[in-house]
């Protein structure tokens, strides 16, 4: 599931901030860490494999840190989102203890490969270039699909005609970003990246940028409050037939390559079950797996 603006942009973006804080309940000042205790240590299975190299007696899952409804922050102050929930689920069944912090999306990747964190768990699509950096990919644990949210309520469709004189985003560190410049770079006005989610929304909000590109399970969410009913949902049906960008992988170091087969094991079970449809449904109208 970022940045160029410049200080002028800044304030727009301040200036907006009342119409997408409520969509966020951006109300925590620093980022949480959360945790939840599915057992005192690694189970004897687990420690058998050896699973992580860091040795540690907990899993410490990174999720984004503003991304609804993956992850965000409630009214109280304390965070909760998809992934929040998903992670739980995933180091209870594991039979571990989870630590769940969360970051930047630019910073995820670099906080696994100096280990600060043993996992990703951010709709991160697996790409050759992300391997090459020396992350290694589960299976999907939830699939997707790419829209583009436009203040421009006469476009209907994105290509290289609609976007001409348009100023794309997405992003920063994101497939969809990369996609934007593979397939718009010598159509499109100019493409720019935003570092956080909650940024590139009040971005197109007010008139800063015309169109931006993102998960599409955020984006449907987003498309029904109140203050983004002003923006047209285009769905994506070129771009996105990058199977990077349409399912979702946890990432590990390559170097703990050996932890995929019981990751994988574990998600094969968790996605067909009872427990990650209910999960599902707390979050989503339907299941998205």
């Amino acid at each position: 599931m970022q940045s160029d603006s410049t200080a002028q942009s800044k304030s727009r973006t301040e200036a907006v901030s009342g119409r997408t804080a409520g969509i966020f309940n951006k109300t925590a000042a620093a980022a949480l860490l959360c945790s939840a205790l599915a057992a005192p240590a690694w189970s004897a299975d687990l420690k058998a494999q050896d699973l992580f190299a860091s040795g540690r007696s907990e899993v410490i899952i990174g999720v984004e840190d503003l991304y609804y409804p993956f992850s965000f922050v409630k009214e109280d102050g304390s965070r909760t989102g998809f992934d929040f929930d998903f992670s739980n689920e995933l180091c209870s069944r594991l039979e571990v203890k989870c630590v769940i912090k969360s970051y930047p999306f630019s910073d995820l990747i670099p906080a696994l490969l100096n280990g600060e964190i043993d996992l990703i768990a951010a709709s991160l699509g697996e790409t050759q270039e992300r391997i090459e950096m020396g992350l290694a990919f589960t299976q999907p644990y939830y699939h997707g699909k790419s829209l583009y949210l436009t203040n421009d309520m006469s476009m209907l469709t994105v290509d290289d005609n609609t976007v001409k004189g348009k100023i794309l985003a997405s992003q920063e560190s994101t497939i969809q970003l990369e996609l934007l410049h593979r397939y718009f770079a010598d159509s499109a006005a100019e493409i720019r990246s935003y570092n956080t989610y909650d940024e590139l929304l009040a971005a197109v909000c007010a008139g800063e940028v015309d169109v931006v590109y993102l998960d599409g399970l955020s984006a449907v969410e987003l498309i029904k409050s109140s203050e983004a009913r002003s923006l047209n949902m285009i769905i994506d049906n070129d771009t996105s037939m990058d199977a990077a960008v349409n399912y979702a992988r946890l990432a590990v170091r390559s170097t703990d390559a050996a932890a995929l087969e019981e990751l994988n094991k574990t998600l094969k079970d968790l996605t067909s079950s009872p427990d990650y449809q209910r999960l599902s449904l707390r979050y989503f109208p339907f299941i998205i797996y």
